[in-house]
C-alpha cells in the first residue's frame, strides 16, 4: 500500500490550510494506516518505508510496532540542520538569516518574516508547521 501526505489531496482540491497543518497530523496518518493493515490479521509481517520527510514520519509511525522500517533518502538530521545546509549551498548570502529565523521556530515562537526570499520556507501560514516539524532529531 503506498499513499501521500493528506496535503497532496488537499492541494488538489484547493482546500489547503496550511496555518493547521501539524507533522504529527502526517505521523497519525501513518500509525492510522498501519493500524488499518494490522487489524486486518492477513499480513504475516508490515513493514513501514518511507522517504525523505516521510522517512521520520514512517520511523516515528513504527516505533516499535511494525515488523520492519525501511529509509529511503532518510536526513538522518533535524531539518533545520537541512534547511541551513541547502541554503548554504544555493544561496549563502541567506545562511545567517534561515539560521536566526530557525532559531527563533526551534523556540516555539513564530516571527514576522520581513525578506519575501524566504517566503518558500517562512511565510506565515507554514511557520507552525514549522514548529512542530523541527522539534524531531
Amino acid at each position: 500500500f503506498s499513499y501521500d501526505k493528506r496535503i497532496i489531496a488537499q492541494m488538489m482540491a484547493g482546500t489547503v490550510n496550511e496555518a493547521t497543518l501539524s507533522f504529527d497530523d502526517f505521523v497519525n496518518d501513518a500509525k492510522d494506516v498501519f493500524t488499518y493493515f494490522k487489524n486486518q490479521k492477513k499480513y504475516n509481517k508490515i513493514i513501514i518505508a518511507g522517504h525523505s520527510e516521510g522517512s521520520l514520519i514512517g520511523m516515528l509511525a513504527a516505533n516499535n510496532n511494525a515488523d520492519a522500517f525501511i529509509s529511503l533518502a532518510g536526513a538522518g538530521r533535524t531539518i533545520d540542520a537541512v534547511l541551513t545546509e541547502q541554503i548554504e549551498k544555493q544561496a549563502p548570502f541567506l545562511k545567517e538569516e534561515v539560521q536566526k529565523d530557525l532559531e527563533i521556530l526551534k523556540s516555539g515562537k513564530t516571527f514576522e518574516l520581513k525578506n519575501q526570499m524566504l517566503a518558500s520556507l517562512f511565510r506565515t501560514s507554514v511557520q507552525p508547521y514549522m514548529i512542530s516539524w523541527i522539534k524531531y532529531n
